[in-house]
């Protein structure tokens, strides 16, 4: 009943939601009653809790000076000034962050204003009040070390009524509006390529986080093995990852000391693997350094993923004496743009009311020695 009096206007927006026990007599009802209702309210974004007993009913018409705005969700590294836009098949020096700066870039190309919203800034309450001022959109890139926050920006979008894309694959988002990297079709392409070499003993390394993404990996490999009528190997699960140490060289030299003792097994005689298939670019060095420890042959195969060798090499080239064989580009910078592009179709209603998923198909990139 309380919705319908502020849809039909008999409670006005912008205006006081009358007190509960008020609303209770009107309606005769109990008090917990309304105040169970007056919660719904809230969290449906028709009513704000402003404190002490005070609500205002929102008023979703009224004009706002974020009306042009649309919101990048993003941490302190992806800066508001923009690199140039990278060729794909470059290497990318921003890592995920380059999904940020791809949907920045995106957001002035189409002329809108854009506003940098650093998501460990943001209480539930500031995030309300920030919402109330209706931008036209939000933006949550992938942001792959602060997962926990998807469930909470999430319900405050909704809450709110304001459009919003979300970046990756997470436990939770299902319903939501999303662009994604095809990680099984990357995982496919890569082992596909090592196949193609003659490899085929293939062994693949993944986290033991088992993050959708992740499984969408492992699938992705089992499914090129099994195409190519190869038996996949089990995946070795990485339960090192990540280490995180403040001496990137210590970093560096244990994590190469951990995949030398752990994949020593896998180099025995007559069972020897023939190729691996990394995590990402950072673990192929660190896995081509656990090689040679073990004295296996140089230039063994070892692919990596994310196509940020040529950074590392460039900052630390004691870690890269050799590259990995191959490597997987996600088109970051693209993903960020697609998300923009997937969000003003959706304030633009040209797009059915299901959620809708786009995946942006990754790049093989060989690496010459």
């Amino acid at each position: 009943m309380l919705q319908e009096w502020i849809r039909n206007g008999t409670l006005k927006e912008g205006t006081l939601l009358p007190s509960e026990r008020q609303l209770a007599s009107e309606l005769g009802v109990g008090l917990a009653t309304i105040q169970r209702a007056v919660r719904v309210l809230e969290e449906e974004g028709m009513v704000d809790n402003r404190g002490k007993r005070m609500r205002v009913i929102v008023n979703r018409q009224a004009p706002s000076f974020l009306s042009g705005t649309i919101a990048v969700v993003a941490t302190p590294e992806t800066p508001v000034t923009m690199p140039p836009k990278i060729a794909a098949g470059a290497p990318q020096p921003g890592y995920l962050r380059y999904i940020g700066h791809g949907a920045i870039g995106a957001v002035r190309a189409a002329g809108y204003h854009t506003m940098v919203l650093h998501p460990h800034k943001f209480g539930r309450e500031q995030l309300d009040q920030f919402l109330l001022q209706r931008p036209l959109g939000v933006v949550l890139p992938e942001l792959h070390y602060d997962v926990s926050i998807f469930p909470e920006f999430v319900a405050a979008f909704r809450r709110a009524g304001v459009p919003f894309v979300l970046g990756g694959s997470y436990d939770g988002v299902a319903e939501c509006d999303r662009v994604i990297s095809d990680h099984e079709q990357g995982e496919y392409e890569v082992t596909r390529w090592l196949l193609q070499q003659g490899h085929r003993r293939i062994l693949c390394v993944l986290p033991v986080l088992r993050f959708p993404w992740i499984l969408e990996r492992e699938a992705g490999y089992i499914r090129a093995m099994r195409e190519a009528g190869v038996e996949p190997l089990p995946t070795f699960w990485d339960e090192m990852s990540p280490v995180g140490l403040p001496d990137v060289q210590a970093d560096f030299r244990v994590r190469s000391q951990y995949f030398a003792g752990c994949l020593a097994p896998f180099f025995v005689p007559q069972r020897s693997v023939d190729a691996i298939v990394a995590t990402n670019d950072s673990q192929a060095l660190e896995i081509k350094a656990a090689c040679r420890a073990l004295g296996v042959a140089q230039g063994f195969p070892v692919a990596g993923y994310d196509n940020f060798y040529g950074e590392i090499a460039r900052v630390h080239p004691e870690f890269c004496p050799e590259p990995p064989v191959v490597t997987i580009d996600k088109r970051n910078y693209e993903l960020g743009e697609e998300l923009v592009r997937l969000l003003l179709e959706r304030v633009e209603n040209k797009l059915p009311a299901e959620p809708q998923v786009r995946k942006l198909a990754p790049v093989l990139i060989p690496i010459q020695p």
